[in-house]
């Protein structure tokens, strides 16, 4: 399993937690000073892999309200379409390098995105993006 910290809070293990391999890895391979991608694209492997499964996506608001939108939230649509669309597409070149024959993309619900298409259509944007 990857993830940005690696294992799981303490709180969600149990027995089964140990019988997984946790590696810890970031997939916004954007420096975060210069805003350019890094080589991690290329120089990040897993071992040889059957399948993989993203759960990746992200839909926090800013932290500034803006009451000119939807319940006063504001969303950055370039930063929602990047860790839901940009991030699963790095997710799935990893594991197809990696020799996966088959992935797997948590996205999101025909009825949720009728719901939020106006309001944050970063999110909406990048799901579609990573879909395809």
């Amino acid at each position: 399993s990857i993830s940005r910290s690696g294992r799981p809070p303490s709180y969600y293990c149990n027995d089964s937690t140990d019988l997984v391999n946790w590696v810890s890895f970031d997939l916004d391979l954007k420096n975060r000073q210069s805003g350019e991608e890094t080589s991690e694209a290329t120089s990040f492997r897993l071992p040889k892999i059957d399948a993989a499964i993203s759960c990746v996506g992200n839909v926090k608001p800013d932290s500034d309200w803006d009451k000119s939108t939807f319940f006063g939230l504001a969303f950055n649509d370039d930063r929602l379409y990047r860790e839901n669309g940009t991030l699963n597409k790095h997710a799935a070149k990893i594991a197809k390098e990696s020799g996966a024959e088959r992935f797997v993309l948590l996205s999101v619900s025909f009825e949720v995105a009728k719901m939020v298409e106006g309001p944050i259509e970063g999110y909406m944007d990048g799901k579609r993006a990573a879909e395809h």
